[in-house]
């Protein structure tokens, strides 16, 4: 029903508005390191994801996933890396660029798949191209120099996409057997736990200093940039193929850069907005190929 696909679109879009204000939650922290901002984040959501289990009494399914204990726990590991990249590459370079790099899983999916022997068509190597291409614009634009905050910021934000790229091709199968719900109940979960674990074992804190407000941004950051954006999304794919929603998730980078123009005054400089134009257009044309599964 047309209805039904309006429906989808807009908890699609609902989504991608709300991964926008993702930046700009870490860019308000002020008294947690990186590792302390991704574990309550999905701390926060675990809790989330755990009112949706039981609303829609999942404990059936929770309990038969068991069973995947092992393959769950890896990808709970490569997700848990993921986020802690995510949010350092936020606090390490501007809102536009980390939302833009950290987008790009897309691009990296079809040249895994050529380690597995799986053929990428011209759509999908004129996408990478162009994705990369704008990868270029937007590293360029504070030059290129390990010793440059934004540069290794940058690094972080793409490094996530990459771990994100392995998630998504590692968790293709998995998705036939359970619903998204249960698997971001394992993900959100033990990835807290993992990262809860990596700052012991790498000896890092999670607070700078304590700042009382930081409780209503990480909380913000859990609920709105996570537990409801990913709940919205996996709402959307009853609705809507798994392309179509891909697709109108990229409105993610484009929020975020409005978003930190408006509230923190980050006007990006012409070679981002470039960055940014032929990213997306890049994404597009992978997404288009309708093999990649985004989230």
């Amino acid at each position: 029903m047309r209805s039904h696909r309006y429906k989808g679109i807009i908890l699609a879009f609902l989504a991608g508005l709300l991964w926008g204000t993702i930046g700009i939650f870490v860019k308000k922290l002020t008294g947690l390191t990186p590792m302390g901002t991704a574990f309550f984040r999905l701390l926060v959501a675990f809790v989330g994801i755990i009112s949706i289990v039981t609303y829609l009494n999942l404990w059936e399914e929770l309990k038969s996933s068991l069973s995947y204990w092992k393959f769950l726990t890896i990808l709970s590991f490569i997700m848990s890396l993921s986020l802690i990249f995510a949010v350092s590459g936020f606090y390490d370079t501007t809102v536009a660029n980390a939302s833009i790099l950290n987008n790009t899983t897309p691009l990296y999916i079809p040249l895994f798949g050529l380690l597995i022997w799986e053929k990428t068509n011209k759509k999908e190597w004129l996408g990478i191209l162009l994705g990369f291409f704008g990868i270029l614009l937007i590293f360029s634009t504070h030059g290129i120099s390990f010793e440059s905050q934004r540069f290794i910021g940058n690094v972080f934000s793409i490094m996530s996409a990459i771990f994100l790229a392995v998630y998504t091709i590692l968790s293709k199968k998995i998705r036939l057997h359970f619903s998204s719900f249960i698997i971001m109940f394992w993900v959100f979960g033990l990835g807290s736990l993992f990262i809860f674990l990596e700052s012991i074992f790498f000896q890092k804190s999670f607070f700078l200093k304590y700042e009382y407000a930081d409780f209503y941004y990480v909380l913000g950051l859990g609920i709105f940039g996570t537990f409801l954006a990913h709940t919205f999304y996996t709402t959307s794919l009853k609705y809507i193929k798994a392309s179509t929603a891909s697709l109108i998730g990229l409105s993610s980078p484009i929020s975020a850069t409005l978003y930190a123009m408006i509230l923190l005054r980050e006007i990006p400089p012409i070679l981002t907005l470039l960055g940014l134009a032929f990213s997306i257009t890049g994404i597009f044309y992978v997404i288009r190929s309708e093999r990649v599964i985004n989230n």
